[in-house]
């Protein structure tokens, strides 16, 4: 997980962490990581207490790009053989192995039907409790109280780099110019080559993210 002496971030998955994650610990001075073994991962209850002083940001996407995202990437990184649904409950559920289209995958993780994941970051509990879709939970699952305590920030991954430089400003955070340079200019990780995400759903589909991901559509203003 990055923390370091003036800030720390939560890293949710397919929000841009990778980037932000990369830079710091380019362009940062060494002596500012706090080494750890958190998993990059890691949500809000497991940052240990000493480190929940510091200022703390994660970003939000638009559900109907998240998902785009996500299908992609885990098209691109399959994990590793052998596919089992004990072994690998997302590629072989949601993925069928990687023989599910964009449409299946993303309609077994908004409702939940023939979904499942394991591991730290297991959203099903949440989903079937608050009746949500997969990035819904997830989201709440990071974050945690941290939302209704004050202690995370939110920024928007459509503005990432000026969010993030806008956090580290209002923070006083003492950053080089070079550092700034980096974030402002340093080229985007983990892309994948797709169209426009609206150009992934029908009217059907969309309706599904806008029902089953309406908390995060409200929360934060996105639209279609």
């Amino acid at each position: 997980m990055l923390i370091t002496k003036h800030f720390t971030f939560l890293h949710i998955p397919k929000t841009g962490g990778s980037f932000i994650t990369d830079v710091c610990h380019r362009e940062l001075p060494s002596e500012w990581l706090v080494p750890n073994e958190l998993h990059p991962h890691s949500r809000y209850d497991q940052v240990p207490a000493e480190f929940q002083d510091r200022p703390m940001l994660c970003f939000v996407r638009n559900p109907w790009d998240w998902y785009v995202s996500w299908y992609h990437y885990m098209i691109k990184h399959p994990p590793r053989e052998p596919h089992t649904r004990t072994r690998t409950p997302l590629w072989y559920c949601a993925f069928d192995c990687g023989r599910s289209d964009f449409r299946e995958a993303a309609t077994r993780a908004l409702t939940g039907r023939d979904f499942d994941n394991r591991g730290h970051l297991r959203t099903v509990p949440l989903m079937r409790e608050l009746d949500v879709d997969h990035y819904t939970a997830l989201h709440l699952l990071m974050t945690g109280d941290g939302l209704g305590n004050g202690r995370i920030e939110v920024a928007r991954f459509e503005r990432l780099r000026e969010d993030f430089l806008d956090f580290l400003d209002r923070h006083e955070v003492p950053v080089e110019r070079t550092f700034v340079e980096a974030v402002r200019e340093g080229p985007r990780l983990r892309t994948s080559k797709r169209g426009p995400y609206q150009d992934y759903y029908d009217e059907e589909l969309r309706a599904l993210v806008a029902g089953r991901a309406h908390r995060l559509l409200t929360d934060y203003g996105y639209d279609f």
